[in-house]
């Protein structure tokens, strides 16, 4: 009997004749048939362990003192099952009976071989790229290059073979490699933002403070978020969700250390610039770390939500840092200029507006740097921004008019200098630009007589700014020297009558416009009917009032050290 079957242990290596090989078929055929006295039953079965043992050697004998990796010893394997099953389908299918089912049996023992073979894989000490190779393998590399190969393809169906690995197995792998993965990331990222945090110390040229940062960080994660899936669906969501836990937690960091960094360099000026350059660097990183967190979510599909929602917060509240400290940066440059705004020489020269305009022209080139997010975040902050230090020394009552010739000059000197600045940002592109819209309200319930007219255009304005409130009416209404109390009350009843119907429209300008004006005085309505006193009496009530909020009440808010009070 050991003679037969190493018959059949032998045939592979054969690719001739097999005429030992048809007298053991007719052997184990005869023994089935045989009646009286009854065959060996069990030849069939001797047969496929014979086909079994022959397989085992023959992998074993090309891994046997060739253990080396697993992509090589998985190269070695494909190579003998392929020509094996080749050998099969050409010289042995033809020399069994068609009830031998000699191919299917040959394919199921390679299986089984290649089963135990990466099993036994599973029991080294494995690092991540050998635990995707082995899940890897088992998900596609063996359909694809050994069953999928055209010269066996016709004879399998991989779905009645299973999978090489159990469910078990599977799953361990999965999870130890998520594991290895979520530690190899969060310390590579916390590396690179180390790394990183040193380059913002260094002294660089400009252009060499625009790093390629955000791209060496996405791409620590990118190679795993991307294959994952191939493995499973299940398997993509798991590594995903650890990454863009790591990511998150990452962020978090990430806005700490800038704003650690500012209060570091805060009092620096001489180094503006370079300064501007390393905000443009941090800000850049948000939309494509934005972007990589949102397709981790989607990969996640769904379960990463919250952990989504927390890394936008923090790269919200990062760009809205970055914006602010650029808008900052520039304002204090042009503080020099923005001071004498409504000064006492202001109305008769451009010297304040042209500085601005200087100061803007200089600064905003760096701003061309930003990503396109960033930039329009960053112009619409700083258009804000520029126009508050216009509207502000207004509404503070700075300046005092209380002839309409008076409030004629002044408002066409305003909406003169508003135009210029918005001819300036409209060149940025900034997407505020109803902004421009505040000074023309403004100026017109300046220079209108009509009371109607005043309060149509009380209305236009709140339409379009709705943080525009009492105390900033009221103290306009001051600095055109409007004192009857009739006139006042039914101007300030728009605003009162918006508020209580609670009809203000959402808004439309860039948001808290008019909440940044602080009132620093008491707006005040002289008790008596101002309208039966004489037009010498109303304004000598009107200087004095205003006197008496100068000398009672300090400036704030944009006035300070260096700002001309004006009355006209």
């Amino acid at each position: 009997m050991k003679e037969m079957w190493a018959v059949v242990e032998e045939s592979l290596n054969n690719k001739g004749k097999h005429l030992k090989l048809n007298e053991v078929i007719g052997v184990i055929q005869q023994e089935e048939g045989r009646v009286n006295p009854p065959g060996n039953k069990n030849m069939r079965a001797h047969w496929v362990e014979a086909v079994q043992r022959s397989v085992t050697q023959r992998l074993k004998n090309n891994l046997e003192g060739k253990m080396g990796s697993l992509p090589s010893q998985a190269d070695r394997v494909k190579r003998i099952v392929v020509e094996d099953l080749t050998s099969v389908k050409n010289y042995l299918v033809c020399s069994y009976p068609r009830d031998f089912e000699v191919f299917w049996i040959y394919l199921s023992a390679y299986h089984q071989g290649i089963s135990e073979w990466l099993s036994a894989a599973t029991q080294r000490d494995l690092e991540t790229n050998d635990i995707y190779f082995i899940l890897d393998w088992n998900s596609n590399v063996y359909c694809r290059d050994i069953l999928s190969r055209p010269e066996i393809s016709p004879l399998v169906n991989p779905y009645e073979l299973g999978p090489l690995l159990t469910s078990d197995t599977r799953t361990m792998l999965e999870q130890q490699y998520v594991s290895l993965v979520q530690q190899r990331v969060s310390h590579r990222l916390e590396e690179e933002l180390k790394v990183e945090q040193d380059r913002w110390g260094q002294m660089m040229r400009n252009e060499d403070l625009l790093s390629g940062f955000n791209g060496r960080v996405i791409q620590i994660m990118k190679p795993h978020i991307d294959r994952a899936p191939l493995i499973s669906e299940g398997f993509g969501i798991m590594l995903a969700l650890s990454c863009l836990c790591c990511f998150s937690d990452f962020l978090h960091r990430f806005h700490k250390a800038i704003e650690r960094f500012y209060l570091e360099q805060e009092g620096l000026k001489e180094m503006t610039e370079a300064f501007i350059y390393r905000i443009i660097s941090v800000v850049n990183c948000c939309p494509p770390f934005r972007e990589f967190a949102s397709r981790m979510s989607q990969l996640a599909k769904g379960d990463g939500v919250d952990l989504l929602s927390q890394a936008e917060g923090s790269l919200d509240r990062i760009t809205t840092f970055a914006t602010r400290t650029l808008s900052e940066l520039i304002l204090h440059d042009i503080k020099p200029f923005s001071k004498k705004l409504l000064g006492r020489r202001w109305l008769n020269n451009s010297d304040a507006c042209d500085g601005i305009v200087s100061v803007l022209g200089e600064r905003t080139a760096a701003l061309r740097k930003l990503s396109q997010g960033p930039y329009q975040a960053a112009i619409s902050e700083l258009h804000r921004r520029i126009l508050l230090e216009l509207v502000r020394p207004l509404i503070q009552g700075k300046i005092s008019c209380t002839t309409s010739k008076t409030r004629r000059k002044v408002a066409s000197k305003l909406r003169e200098e508003s135009k210029q600045l918005g001819q300036i940002f409209s060149r940025l592109e900034s997407p505020q630009a109803s902004l421009d819209q505040v000074v023309p309200r403004l100026t017109e319930i300046l220079v209108l007589e009509d009371t109607a007219s005043i309060q149509m255009e009380v209305g236009m304005l709140v339409s379009d700014f709705p943080d525009f409130r009492k105390r900033h009416l009221s103290s306009l209404l001051d600095v055109r020297g409007l004192w009857d109390p009739s006139c006042r009350q039914q101007i300030l009843g728009v605003l009162h009558d918006l508020e209580g119907a609670d009809a203000l429209p959402p808004c439309r300008s860039a948001p808290g416009f008019f909440s940044d004006i602080g009132i620093t005085h008491d707006t005040r309505c002289i008790n008596i009917n101002l309208s039966r006193a004489s037009q010498f009496g109303r304004r000598t009530l009107s200087r004095f009032s205003h006197r008496g909020r100068n000398i009672s009440s300090p400036s704030g808010d944009g006035s300070g050290n260096g700002e001309e009070d004006t009355q006209l």
